[in-house]
């Protein structure tokens, strides 16, 4: 039998640490048939940096149970702060267990899932948007080819968080005499959002440029549920219009055809309703596509059978009709689940 506390990640200089946790589990399947290993919890919400493929692989072994899961590190390791929680896993070659496939720290949130995930489900992380989404293109370079020395090596093309303050001549403050040869680009700069004009011709074409969209920080909050979800799961939403994009500060959601339908969306993603499933896999900062999984699709239109023109508690209140929520759970996300207000 192997009982460890194997080592979590492998610090580097410069950049964020990668996880090595779960090479020693692997290591410590191989050489026994029980181990009981105590480990970052990340990879149960498919979160977190340990390959895709092996979460999957953890998530449907049905060799494998969990034993205890801690939402706050700081309840096992005082003073330690791991995002995406402690779990102690056991595994045993010789016993079958229910696969874990989806894992929630709270049965009602599982209650919940199984009444929206039905064979008829659309998610709405369809609609999602990468940060990596928009991209400077090859005819910045062409024009200015010395705009590559003030770049990063391999993120020529990038629209990164800090690419403001890189391209301080690319992009302007002030709307430019002819704005229609120009699209602008919201990121952040000195802790703000702000919108900056660049020549249409130095970013790639992308789908949703043309179209309403949601915008939302790609990373926020700590990503723990705890005894509240924070009105700082999904940060503060905002509608850009037609002709922005974004820079890698945003996700962005939609690409609507109508202002109508982006301000649905927008109120939406405030329910408690969505940020509790959004709740569900958000285990860290991140604000990624994955997360956004257990989240249902809506039509946001005005043919829409949810009233998107009431207040978000209205439409809390409409969603829970609609998939059928008990009592319980109900009491559930208004206890849990802080308002955007709040």
């Amino acid at each position: 039998v192997i009982v460890g506390n194997p080592p979590y990640q492998m610090r580097q200089e410069k950049t964020s640490d990668n996880p090595i946790y779960h090479l020693f589990i692997d290591l410590a399947y191989n050489l026994s048939e029980r181990a009981a290993l105590i480990t970052p919890g990340r990879f149960l919400f498919n979160a977190g940096k340990t390959p895709k493929d092996w979460n999957e692989k953890m998530l449907n072994d049905e060799h494998l149970k969990v034993i205890s899961y801690y939402n706050n590190s700081n309840d096992v390791f005082p003073g330690i702060d791991i995002m995406g929680g402690i779990v102690i896993t056991l595994r045993d070659k010789k016993q079958k267990f229910e696969k874990i496939e989806t894992f929630t720290s709270y049965a009602e949130i599982k209650t919940v899932i199984d009444k929206v995930v039905d064979k008829n489900f659309e998610s709405l992380s369809d609609l999602i948007y990468a940060p990596e989404s928009y991209r400077l293109s090859k005819k910045l370079h062409e024009l200015h080819p010395n705009i590559a020395k003030k770049l990063s090596k391999g993120h020529l093309y990038d629209l990164t968080t800090n690419i403001f303050n890189k391209l301080p001549n690319i992009f302007l403050t002030e709307k430019p005499k002819n704005p229609s040869n120009y699209i602008q680009i919201t990121g952040r700069e000195n802790n703000s959002r702000v919108s900056k004009w660049i020549k249409r011709i130095y970013v790639e074409s992308h789908e949703n440029l043309e179209y309403y969209k949601v915008l939302v920080p790609k990373s926020n909050g700590s990503g723990a549920l705890g005894v509240v979800i924070p009105t700082a799961l999904i940060g503060v939403p905002q509608i850009a219009g037609k002709g922005t994009g974004h820079n890698q500060s945003f996700i962005s959601i939609g690409a609507f055809s109508t202002k109508y339908e982006a301000e649905s969306c927008m109120k939406y993603i405030s329910t408690k309703f969505a940020r509790l499933l959004l709740g569900a896999l958000k285990v860290t900062q991140d604000n990624k596509m994955n997360v956004w999984k257990f989240v249902p699709m809506q039509d946001f239109s005005n043919y829409s059978k949810i009233d998107w023109n009431k207040t978000i508690d209205e439409i809390d209140k409409q969603l829970f009709k609609k998939y059928k929520l008990s009592k319980e759970e109900i009491d559930f996300i208004e206890r849990m689940v802080k308002s955007m207000a709040e």
